[in-house]
């Protein structure tokens, strides 16, 4: 199970780690070995209410349809470190809504882990 950072440098590590077990054990990605915890990027809450998101488009699109977002407590998280140990609690304990499977396709997978290990091999600086 991984848990790399919900931002782009979490998105960077997560390909980064598939590459690795897909170029050195590429049977474990076909038996759904690979999984990934996943902690919001973002809460928001006002009085009573909280509401958590796990992408930033997702909270893009929550700012865009509530008119008084700016009256929320906006809080930015990056991993597990950001949380609370309350938060961290709360996580584990519900562990299938955190959890996420990696999913193999097949051929096509392979294909697209490829080159996206090609194009990292040809431009060293993107993997910094």
């Amino acid at each position: 199970m991984t848990d790399p950072h919900e931002d782009q440098d979490g998105s960077h590590i997560k390909g980064l780690l598939i590459n690795f077990f897909h170029h050195n054990w590429p049977s474990l990605l076909k038996h759904t070995f690979l999984e990934e915890f996943i902690t919001p990027i973002v809460k928001v809450n006002k009085s009573k209410q909280e509401f958590a998101f796990y992408s930033i488009p997702e909270f893009d699109e929550w700012k865009k349809n509530t008119e008084n977002f700016k009256t929320w407590h906006i809080k930015y998280y990056k991993g597990l470190g950001t949380s609370t140990s309350k938060e961290a609690k709360e996580y584990f304990a519900d562990m299938e809504k955190h959890r996420i499977t990696f999913r193999y396709i097949g051929a096509e997978d392979d294909a697209a882990i490829t080159l996206v290990s090609f194009m990292l091999t040809l431009h060293p600086v993107l993997t910094c």
